[in-house]
């Protein structure tokens, strides 16, 4: 990765960096604040989610989980070494490329099984990177995914708005329990997902069964999730979308044969930026239909049920697609942020491309078969 990717990537502030470095805490100083690692050599790591070709020929490119040491964790945009975390390799990795001779095998095998759970998710989410952990029976140190109260709050009114239909498919739950600040507790409740037998009303009434209901409602809060991140990004994209499309042609004279690459790595970034988001629109599109059979005149939750059933299978997808529109953004960003709205020559419109293109290629991934979009990319 060149350095402006990498500095347009850890400037993004998305679901695809986590910050592992100490965090300032106010009875404490710099040098005794404590990192999220335990090892001392991953005091200052940062984590990336990017989409990489593996080495393998015969494995399709996936979502690798960079560890990346900065030389200097001030500026962290000048540099540093990186490793891709591999459960089996990555004693070797760090000994091959630091020299470490001693380790705290106790610290170490904390580290390494806080990177395991890292490995496993499709993005760095603080909701998801949260319930990874607690589901993983690791305790860490929660400030570090730490999730607004606006984007908490965007998910939790997603699922009040579908859970007042539902008053009357639940004959426990009384209308107080439904209506008003009651809602709240619900929908809390759902939430945490700590409090199965509270609950127990709501997964009867959509006949889930009571050792099913934790699963099945984590994948709703999941699906929620990632709606609402696509759904924030969604102006930013448009803006993106709209630039690719209409801003980003060179206005000066280039060569016949630089011009025939520069428009096919344009037009293939519109395809794959397109295709990704399709892809979850696709995704939100059968959330949305399953959840309508629900409050139908038939009020059958099969439908919806089924759904979250098999959702999870989407996280990945949905992880790798605004894990990928993210680093688009990024380096959208970077460059706007440096040269300003005006028109771009050829020289900052080609290095964009190229390292919008690297990101896809990276990726590999198929243009889903789908109507379901939404931007005019």
């Amino acid at each position: 990765m060149d350095r402006a990717r990498l500095r347009a990537v850890l400037s993004g502030g998305s679901s695809i960096i986590f910050d592992a470095r100490p965090r300032p805490v106010a009875e404490k100083t710099d040098a005794q604040a404590e990192g999220f690692f335990e090892s001392r050599l991953l005091r200052n790591v940062m984590l990336v989610k990017l989409v990489e070709s593996s080495e393998d020929v015969l494995s399709r490119p996936g979502l690798q989980t960079l560890l990346y040491f900065p030389y200097d964790p001030q500026q962290i945009g000048d540099g540093g070494a990186s490793i891709s975390y591999s459960r089996e390799q990555f004693r070797i990795a760090l000994e091959r490329n630091f020299g470490v001779e001693k380790i705290d095998e106790t610290k170490f095998a904390a580290d390494q099984a806080k990177l395991e759970v890292f490995g496993k998710v499709p993005s760095f989410s603080p909701f998801l990177m949260r319930d990874a952990f607690e589901r993983a029976h690791i305790t860490v140190n929660r400030d570090f995914f730490a999730i607004t109260e606006s984007e908490a709050e965007a998910v939790r009114e997603r699922v009040k708005t579908k859970l007042k239909p539902l008053a009357a498919m639940a004959p426990d739950l009384s209308p107080e329990l439904i209506g008003g600040s009651q809602l709240d507790i619900l929908v809390r409740k759902l939430w945490q997902l700590d409090d199965a037998q509270f609950l127990l009303p709501l997964s009867r009434a959509l006949q889930i069964p009571d050792g099913e209901a934790i699963d099945v409602f984590y994948s709703w809060i999941g699906v929620s999730y990632f709606q609402s991140e696509f759904v924030s990004r969604e102006q930013r994209v448009k803006v993106l979308a709209e630039w690719l499309a209409k801003k980003s042609i060179p206005y000066e004279y280039v060569p016949a044969m630089d011009l025939k690459e520069y428009t096919a790595n344009r037009q293939f970034v519109r395809e794959r930026l397109r295709g990704a988001w399709s892809g979850a629109c696709d995704v939100f599109t059968r959330f949305d239909k399953s959840y309508h059979s629900l409050i139908s005149a038939a009020r059958d939750p099969k439908p919806f049920v089924d759904f979250l059933r098999t959702v999870r299978l989407d996280f990945n997808a949905l992880g790798e697609g605004v894990s990928m529109i993210d680093q688009c953004l990024s380096v959208f960003d970077f460059w706007m942020g440096r040269i300003g709205t005006q028109r771009l020559n050829y020289d900052a419109l080609r290095q964009i491309m190229a390292s919008m293109r690297e990101i896809w290629v990276d990726a590999n991934m198929p243009l889903p078969a789908t109507e379901a979009v939404k931007l005019a990319v």
